[in-house]
């Protein structure tokens, strides 16, 4: 079976092909949370209930979107909000940071902040 959003700007319904980059990632974080939540309502006893995992949930974003993260990441409740992005700003609302690089095709940790 096909699965495809219908996405509303005002009354018109817009492709999803014809969003931009921002909007596809913006529309996928929103599909990812939502999911999570209807996961979490229906299954208790699940032992990552209050882990949540997004890998560049920023990416394409403009600054006022990646501002509007930080009260969309403390209003999610999580007690574990693991964050993997290349985006800089994001290190302002986090409690931890640790920096990762590629040496001699081995990742190593560089630094890690704590705040």
């Amino acid at each position: 079976e096909s699965f495809t959003p219908i996405i509303l700007k005002g009354e018109t319904e817009m492709p999803y092909e014809f969003l931009s980059g921002g909007e596809r990632t913006a529309l996928a974080l929103a599909y990812r949370l939502a999911l999570n939540q209807l996961i979490n309502s229906f299954m208790s006893n699940i032992k990552t209930k209050g882990i949540i995992i997004l890998d560049e949930p920023t990416d394409g974003f403009s600054e006022t979107q990646i501002n509007k993260m930080r009260d969309i990441f403390e209003e999610l409740n999580a007690s574990q909000l693991i964050i993997v992005s290349h985006e800089q700003k994001i290190e302002g609302f986090v409690d931890n940071v640790i920096r990762i690089a590629k040496e001699k095709d081995e990742s190593q940790i560089q630094e890690i902040k704590a705040s």
